[in-house]
């Protein structure tokens, strides 16, 4: 692949990109930063690229990477995922409902372990396949499928359980 045609695969993903990044680093601040730093790996390794077909899940690990080092260098607290809101609601207590359970939602997300939250995001935002997902974490495709099947368990159960305690707290007299 020539330069010209890298830099029009850049061009055509880097909002996808720099989304991932931000939803990875929790914030628009940090995602830019992310984004520009996985950016530039990618300037400086666009010859490893094998093929514009590759280009996603290549981009994606290099984002993932850089994510990874930031989380080593750091307490771990930019490592917590964003997650957008549920729904767009017209009315005022459509929208509370839907924050409190963005918020629910983001609590569960963040107590999942780092591996199985990149599976997350990968899986449900980016929608991608489990074998892309596979070509962009290293992980064999069997276990891209049991990560999220053990990641999408932790979400139901504790996401369960907090509407069981909220319905108990309504109900308590």
């Amino acid at each position: 692949m020539d330069a010209d045609a890298f830099d029009r695969l850049v061009r055509v993903h880097i909002a996808r990109l720099a989304r991932l990044a931000a939803r990875l680093a929790r914030s628009p601040h940090a995602g830019e930063d992310l984004a520009q730093e996985a950016l530039l790996r990618i300037a400086r390794n666009w010859r490893s690229c094998r093929s514009a077909n590759s280009f996603w899940p290549w981009a994606t690990a290099i984002v993932l990477n850089a994510h990874r080092d930031r989380l080593r260098r750091s307490s771990g607290n930019e490592g917590q995922l964003d997650v957008d809101p549920i729904a767009r609601a017209d009315e005022p207590i459509d929208r509370s409902i839907a924050s409190e359970m963005a918020s629910q939602a983001r609590r569960a997300i963040d107590a999942l372990p780092p591996r199985e939250q990149e599976v997350i995001v990968l899986s449900v935002y980016e929608q991608m396949t489990p074998a892309e997902i596979a070509d962009a974490t290293g992980l064999s495709s069997h276990n891209v499928r049991t990560t999220l099947a053990h990641a999408r368990a932790k979400l139901r159960a504790a996401l369960i359980e907090k509407d069981a305690m909220t319905t108990r707290k309504d109900v308590t007299p």
